[in-house]
């Protein structure tokens, strides 16, 4: 009589994956939550009732072996995921993508805390262990959350509260917050929009869209990509990129500064405003304004072009300097371009 081999219906493999694939949630009675994930998508949602709630999605063949631990540290709250091993996979990456970051060994990271850190490597492809989490948070209102997700894109939106979210690489997109929101990248793109509250933004390479924001401050930083900005009233914007373009149209601003090593500026001012400071080291400047600007122009260059096109009073033209003054002449308005054209002109 031949062996009896166990056998499994398609039903209850079924139920064995669903199970294997369920989330796992930790809640929060707090008002402060930090998180440390290493790896696996965020999702930020409003939460409906008076805590956080995070559900927690183990991926990859060695998900099991994440570890979930909570603990307080002062006023807030803390989930860590802790990882064993230095090198990781984690196909959404891509294969052949790879990055690399320094962790504790308690899994946390971020911070200025150097001490008793190890570097490890997570990669699209390829040997290593096979395990990340996806986390969907639940914001109450009016509470803080900072969350340390190094690798792995973040999604946030609809919260009433203040969000600072840090990333090594990923993108993040947050819609439709109103509070502060800080957000800083190593590698991907931000897109802000649609959100009431402080805004800053800072990331090593990676492009930033801002729209249809209300703000005191914006602040946004690349090292390397581009920044583009819509419908954005606030009392001070600073936009400084090293290497791409600036373009903000349609604002309304007291204080506004842009500063590009490489590359063009444009930039659309509705009303009036108090000061305003543009450089580039190569690039054009081009600065749209509407009739109720009123603000003293000092512009030079020190290759290219200066144009006036919009009515205005000269006290001093050179070819490659202007000083003069449009409307009351009350704010002030400097540009300096190391290389490249600047032109002055009415909003259309």
């Amino acid at each position: 009589m031949p062996p009896i081999r166990p056998t499994m219906s398609f039903a209850a493999l079924g139920i064995l994956f669903a199970v294997a694939a369920q989330a796992e949630t930790r809640s929060f009675t707090g008002s402060k939550l930090r998180i440390h994930n290493l790896i696996g998508r965020a999702t930020v949602v409003a939460g409906s009732g008076p805590g956080f709630q995070v559900d927690i999605a183990r991926g990859g063949k060695d998900g099991a072996e994440l570890e979930i631990v909570t603990e307080k540290d002062g006023d807030t709250e803390v989930l860590r995921l802790r990882y064993k091993g230095d090198r990781f996979v984690y196909p959404a990456l891509g294969f052949g993508s790879n990055s690399t970051i320094s962790i504790n060994a308690d899994g946390t990271f971020g911070g200025s805390n150097i001490l008793n850190r190890k570097t490890v490597k997570v990669s699209g492809g390829g040997s290593g262990t096979e395990a990340w989490a996806d986390l969907k948070i639940q914001v109450p209102k009016d509470a803080g959350l900072k969350l340390y997700n190094a690798i792995g894109r973040v999604n946030a939106e609809d919260v009433t509260g203040d969000l600072d979210i840090d990333t090594a690489s990923g993108d993040v997109e947050v819609r439709g917050v109103t509070g502060d929101i800080g957000v800083d990248v190593g590698s991907g793109d931000v897109e802000i929009a649609g959100s009431t509250g402080n805004v800053g933004v800072d990331t090593g390479s990676g492009d930033v869209i801002l729209s249809d924001l209300q703000s005191g401050q914006v602040d946004a930083d690349t090292g390397s990509g581009d920044v583009d900005g819509h419908r954005i009233t606030c009392d001070q914007l600073s936009v400084d990129t090293g290497s791409g373009d600036i373009a903000i149209e349609d604002i309304k601003v007291n204080q506004i500064a842009c500063d590009t090593g490489s590359g063009s500026i444009l930039v659309s001012i509705r009303g009036d405003l108090d000061g305003g400071n543009f450089d580039t080291g190569s690039g054009d400047v081009t600065l749209e304004v509407g009739p109720d600007l009123g603000a003293s122009l000092d512009i030079e260059t020190g290759s290219g072009s200066i144009d006036i096109d919009t009515p205005h009073d000269a006290s001093r033209v050179r070819r490659d300097e202007f000083r003069g003054t449009v409307g009351d002449g009350k704010g002030t308005v400097v540009i300096e371009t190391g290389s490249g054209d600047v032109l002055v002109t009415s909003a259309h």
